[in-house]
């Protein structure tokens, strides 16, 4: 049950990260970074958590507007990560 609450928030995180481009929830945003590197740190050891820091970072980037291929892979990792968990 865990799982698809974390499933459901990473699958909000990635829907935050897209509507950054259009200047749309900074506030989220922040505590989306937040969530996501408070999730990681127990576990920095595992490359998932890796990936979540650095998801992290996209989206703190993003919100100074600075888009690049990682914004988008960190998009594509949280949404594959999201609907993993439903199975």
């Amino acid at each position: 049950m865990i799982m698809v609450l974390f499933g459901i928030l990473d699958l909000l995180v990635a829907g935050t990260l897209i509507s950054l481009k259009w200047g749309v929830g900074t506030n989220l945003a922040w505590w989306s970074a937040i969530y996501l590197t408070v999730k990681a740190i127990p576990f920095i050891k595992d490359p998932a958590s890796i990936l979540d820091i650095f998801s992290a970072i996209m989206i703190v980037l993003a919100i100074f507007d600075i888009y690049f291929i990682g914004t988008y892979l960190a998009i594509i990792w949280l949404i594959q990560k999201a609907i993993f968990s439903f199975f």
